[in-house]
């Protein structure tokens, strides 16, 4: 099960393709809408396994960045990590909290989606 989550998130099915994913694998973005998701348990080609959508996770984060909360973040694929560098990235979210030089993780609110009150 992943352990990215920090606070409550939106989950959604999606297909495995291309490679197994592992859970709390950065998927995305999703052509159909342009969003991301975290893989919240493994799973094979061809099978639907639950994906957050939204919500507060921690993740890697490239380790010489610094950012205050509330930046946005790319994630780059070439290195599976968080980055306030943006180039040709796609925007995974926005910071929650600030990140210092030599911190290995951040926390990221995954598509800028906060949960309704009461969820």
């Amino acid at each position: 099960m992943s352990k990215t989550l920090v606070e409550p998130g939106y989950i959604v099915r999606h297909t495995v393709s291309g490679s197994a994913v592992v859970a709390g694998e950065v998927l995305g973005p999703i052509a159909t809408n342009e969003r991301f998701r975290i893989a919240k348990v493994a799973g094979a080609v061809g099978v639907d396994v639950a994906c957050y959508e939204a919500g507060v996770h921690e993740l890697a984060a490239t380790t010489t960045d610094v950012w205050a909360d509330g930046d946005k973040l790319y994630f780059d694929p070439a290195t599976d990590k968080l980055t306030d560098v943006a180039g040709a990235l796609k925007e995974i979210g926005t910071a929650r909290g600030a990140k210092a030089n030599g911190e290995t993780t951040a926390k990221v609110l995954l598509n800028n989606t906060p949960l309704p009150a009461g969820y």
